[in-house]
């Protein structure tokens, strides 16, 4: 009875350290992915996008903004830069999240549009402080969108997640220390 005891107990033991092997292994899979140059580029768009329609949204009331119609033709504008972002994004989406990407998605563009939100409850002159990015969007040319986008308040946004180079090269410096197999 002792043996089997001690059988039983190596399994466990085997067991318990295979799964945390396992764990380990998918752990850097549940991370957050980084974003891509082109990917913040395309964040930093949806971000102007998104803050532009919650401003439509919370600032239909106030009398001579106008900020539906401002709305409108922005997206009429853009339309064709905007859903190229939008295929950017969600291609990045696919990649990091496979057959479950569209919840991600979503996820994504529900938490940017309750961002957007938040700060327009934040206390403040919100809609009247909207006047200007709303304006400047409306003058820049169409091929101008993205440097635009990347001049606003809510650049700085689009960062987090973007992936850096040097977290990057101390991984490459790793895997090129590590012993190759036989």
């Amino acid at each position: 009875m002792g043996r089997s005891r001690d059988k039983c107990a190596r399994q466990l033991v085997a067991g318990a350290a295979a799964a945390l092997v396992a764990w380990s292994a998918t752990g850097a899979a549940w991370a957050a992915p980084c974003l891509r140059p082109a990917e913040v580029e395309s964040k930093q768009v949806r971000l102007l996008q998104t803050e532009l329609m919650v401003a439509a949204l919370t600032c239909r009331h106030h009398v001579g903004l106008g900020f539906d119609d401002k709305y409108n033709a922005f997206v009429r504008k853009f339309d064709k830069r905007l859903g190229h972002h939008i295929t950017v994004l969600r291609a990045h989406f696919k990649r990091e999240y496979g057959a479950g990407f569209e919840r991600q998605y979503d996820r994504f563009s529900t938490e940017l549009a309750n961002q957007a939100s938040q700060r327009a409850h934040g206390g403040g002159p919100y809609c009247t402080s909207s006047v200007p990015l709303f304006d400047q969007a409306l003058v820049i040319q169409v091929k101008d969108l993205e440097g635009f986008a990347a001049s606003t308040h809510l650049a700085s946004l689009a960062q987090a997640g973007a992936c850096d180079a040097k977290p990057q090269a101390a991984t490459k410096q790793r895997t090129a220390a590590q012993p190759k197999g036989p």
